[in-house]
């Protein structure tokens, strides 16, 4: 499985940088590879996709949206494939958009690919793309600002690839069994080291909504710390390469 992650700061309002993010058929006009999105519903979208010369033709759910924070979307049809996009204001009109990738490399090339860091040049090519869409717009193009709850392994290929397997399992009720065990599987979750989980304990029921679910993130993947950010109105947490893994690193911003 590979990933990548990257950043990069642009000059518009983060308000602004999200509503982009919302438009999924947009995402050809800054993104290589992609040649087409079509949105289906409010939270599914078809894309066409060529990968280092292969070509996938996919359909993606959204399985998080936060307004002016998060949109996150998985695969849904067997192809082991994740995306999420973070957003971070930088002022009144500024703000940092982070990009992670994730998917299950299937042939000699795409693994070459990765090893060799072209995915990474890629994804730093279509956010500077972004960059420059949206800043010589000004403006979005549409914007998307409804709400979508966080969904049980929204945030993992093994959460897709159960749903998938369910659903060719031959019969509703055998499929939706099947869901229910990995929903209350990812309900529990890994086990939180015991710095996220004092951590916890300090937060409100609603701070805490916000928190968890990245600290459930850190623990699968048991390779990078937390990073809290504690806004005037806000709390804000994301996993960190430049925190050890287990511990938390508050910046106090009130």
């Amino acid at each position: 499985m590979a990933t990548v992650e990257e950043s990069i700061d642009v000059a518009v309002p983060v308000s602004t940088a999200y509503n982009q993010w919302t438009q999924f058929e947009s995402f050809p006009e800054f993104m290589g590879g992609v040649e087409s999105v079509t949105q289906l519903t409010d939270t599914t979208n078809r894309w066409k996709a060529k990968v280092a010369g292969v070509e996938r033709d996919f359909e993606t759910e959204i399985v998080e949206q936060q307004p002016d924070r998060k949109v996150a979307w998985r695969s849904v049809d067997g192809t082991t494939h994740a995306g999420e996009v973070t957003f971070e204001p930088l002022g009144d009109q500024a703000s940092r958009v982070h990009v992670r990738l994730q998917w299950d490399t299937e042939s000699l090339t795409e693994k070459v690919g990765a090893a060799l860091g072209f995915d990474s040049r890629q994804v730093k090519a279509d956010l500077r793309r972004f960059k420059e869409f949206i800043e010589a717009r000004g403006a979005e193009t549409g914007a998307w600002r409804g709400t979508v709850e966080d969904r049980p392994a929204g945030d993992s290929f093994e959460g897709a690839e159960a749903a998938a397997r369910a659903g060719a399992g031959g019969g509703r009720a055998a499929g939706d069994e099947e869901l229910a065990r990995t929903a209350e599987a990812a309900a529990l979750g890994p086990e939180l080291p015991a710095a996220y989980e004092r951590f916890l304990a300090g937060l409100t029921p609603e701070e805490a909504s916000t928190v968890r679910p990245v600290m459930k993130q850190s623990a699968s993947e048991g390779l990078q710390g937390i990073h809290i950010r504690v806004m005037p109105s806000e709390i804000q947490a994301m996993v960190s390469n430049e925190v050890p893994y287990g511990e938390v690193r508050i910046e106090d911003n009130t």
